[in-house]
């Protein structure tokens, strides 16, 4: 399983649409730490936001199935 994550990751941060650039998290990194009232979660990437309402949509239990099956 570890080499499998490991090969997820890797293509991960290779990807456009779900890594983000180091300016644009330090961005968003600087909001955070500005901000009067920080939020509990800053999304930077739009797979990100999609990960967090697909829970939110799913439950989760089937959600960590979707996740879990990324990995065989």
């Amino acid at each position: 399983m570890v080499a499998a994550v490991d090969a997820v990751m890797a293509r991960s941060y290779g990807s456009r649409l779900l890594a983000a650039r180091p300016e644009t998290v330090a961005r968003v990194i600087e909001r955070a730490v500005t901000a009067r009232r920080p939020r509990t979660r800053y999304l930077v990437t739009a797979a990100a936001w999609a990960m967090v309402h697909t829970r939110r949509l799913l439950g989760a239990r089937l959600f960590d199935t979707v996740n879990r099956l990324q990995f065989r």
